[in-house]
């Protein structure tokens, strides 16, 4: 599925969705990976990387893996 998130200007050159899963709960982290450069500019972009998973969602729970808040997952 796709994961969506906010950064801030193009001062990432790329980004990575990873997964820690076990039977009950998903953890999603996004990585950047950054060219060194910096805007300056307090703005955030809608965003989406690509994420796969080892199993189905199911009955598990999204969290964001640096908050621990519990994401809402939508299917399209």
């Amino acid at each position: 599925f796709h994961v969506e998130f906010v950064s801030g200007p193009s001062d990432a050159t790329g980004y990575e969705a990873v997964a820690v899963e076990d039977d009950t709960v998903v953890a999603v982290l996004i990585r950047q990976e950054r060219d060194g450069r910096t805007s300056g500019k307090a703005v955030g972009y809608s965003r989406q990387t690509p994420l796969n998973l080892d199993g189905p969602i199911g009955n598990r729970v999204v969290i964001d893996g640096r908050t621990g808040a519990v994401v809402a997952v939508a299917s399209h």
